[in-house]
């Protein structure tokens, strides 16, 4: 149980991290900014199955990344 709560809390870190080099990147260069978008991506599908469909479920519910993923 402690084990799970300490592995959640590390990729809390290294997804945060990852969100806090995309946004850092954005100005800057879009090779760094492409590579930390893929790694979100990533960081997305790495999961249980249950939970990556509990995700896509809730993303195609959500109106606004309908809306995002139509103009792409």
């Amino acid at each position: 149980m402690i084990s799970n709560v300490k592995f959640l809390k590390k990729r809390e870190n290294i997804l945060l991290t990852a969100l806090a080099l995309f946004l850092i990147t954005l100005p800057l260069s879009y090779n760094f900014n492409s590579i930390s978008a893929i790694f979100i991506g990533a960081l997305f599908f790495v999961d249980k199955p249950k939970k990556i469909a509990l995700k896509l479920r809730e993303l195609v519910k959500n109106r606004l990344f309908l809306l995002f993923f139509s103009f792409f």
